[in-house]
């Protein structure tokens, strides 16, 4: 089975028009937010399963030192 991807050039703002976000909350049931601006104007790059919404959040902790809050089928990413 293929997994669906979502390829971001380098030094793509993780929130510009969310369009990270915006992919992997299509295949997901667990749904991401960007909490605020600045969180949205990180810069990101790379090729990413976008049905695993869990390691994108794990990567954004520990590669981008994000916060990545998890509330039920929420998780919502702010700068620490």
């Amino acid at each position: 089975v293929e997994t669906a991807g979502l390829t971001l050039p380098v030094d793509h703002p993780c929130g510009a028009e969310h369009e990270a976000v915006r992919e992997f909350n299509r295949y997901n049931r667990v749904q991401m937010v960007i909490s605020d601006e600045a969180t949205g104007e990180i810069q990101i790059g790379g090729t990413f399963a976008v049905d695993n919404a869990e390691a994108f959040a794990r990567l954004a902790e520990s590669g981008l030192g994000l916060r990545a809050k998890r509330s039920g089928n929420t998780i919502t990413f702010s700068a620490n």
